[in-house]
C-alpha cells in the first residue's frame, strides 16, 4: 500500500510540473504574440506618408524622368500599355526633348463596353492634361479602347473643364472636332474621335 501511495506522489508531482511548464510556454507565447501586436499597432498609428500626385512629382522632378511619370500617371487609371514617343517617331528616354506624344492602349477584356471605355479615355486625358508637371511636357495624347473608341487629344485644344464635364460629354466634343482620324494635322492639334463600336454615342 505504501508503495502505491509513492507511485501517486510521484505521478501528481509529474502532472504538476507539465502543467507549470505548458503555463510558462503559454505566457511566454502570449507575452511574444501581444508584444507582435503592439508593435503592428504602433507601426499602424505611425503616420505613413501618403503619395500623391504632388510627391511623386518632387520625386520625378528631382530624376527627371518624365517618361515614368507619365506611365506611372497612366497606370493610375488603369493597367494599360503605355508608350512615349518624340515628335520625330523615335521611343521617348530620359534625355529627350518635350513635347511628346503619349500612345495608350488597352487590351482585350479590359474595357466591358462604352461607357468604360469612355471613362478610361477621359480619366487617363484628364490625369495627364491637369498634372502640373508635365502637361505642358505632351504634344498630343492618343487613346484605343479595343472593340469601342479610338481617341486623341492635341494639346493645342485642352480648353476642357475637367471638374464639371463627364465621360460622356468628353467624347461627344472630341466627336465635334472630327468624328474620324486625321494624323495630318500638326501634333498638338489632332484632335478627334472615331467610333470602332458604331453604338458608342
Amino acid at each position: 500500500m505504501e508503495k502505491s501511495k509513492e507511485k501517486k506522489k510521484i505521478y501528481k508531482k509529474w502532472w504538476f510540473w507539465v502543467i507549470i511548464v505548458s503555463f510558462l510556454i503559454a505566457g511566454n507565447n502570449y507575452y511574444r504574440n501581444t508584444n507582435g501586436l503592439n508593435k503592428i499597432q504602433n507601426q499602424e498609428d505611425t503616420p505613413v506618408p501618403i503619395i500623391n500626385q504632388n510627391t511623386t512629382t518632387q520625386a520625378i522632378t528631382k530624376t527627371g524622368d518624365p517618361i515614368a511619370f507619365i506611365t506611372k500617371t497612366v497606370n493610375g487609371a488603369g493597367d494599360f500599355e503605355v508608350s512615349v514617343w518624340t515628335l520625330d517617331g523615335n521611343p521617348a528616354t530620359v534625355e529627350s526633348t518635350p513635347p511628346f506624344e503619349i500612345i495608350v492602349n488597352t487590351t482585350l477584356g479590359q474595357v466591358d463596353n462604352c461607357f468604360d471605355a469612355k471613362s478610361a479615355l477621359f480619366d487617363i486625358m484628364r490625369r495627364l492634361y491637369t498634372s502640373s508637371e508635365i502637361k505642358d511636357k505632351i504634344a498630343r495624347v492618343q487613346f484605343t479602347a479595343w472593340g469601342q473608341l479610338k481617341a486623341s487629344l492635341g494639346h493645342a485644344d485642352i480648353g476642357f473643364d475637367w471638374n464639371n464635364s463627364g465621360p460622356s460629354n468628353f467624347w461627344k466634343t472630341l466627336l465635334k472636332y472630327k468624328p474620324y482620324e486625321d494624323q495630318t494635322s500638326p501634333m498638338d492639334q489632332r484632335t478627334w474621335g472615331v467610333q470602332i463600336n458604331k453604338d458608342c454615342n
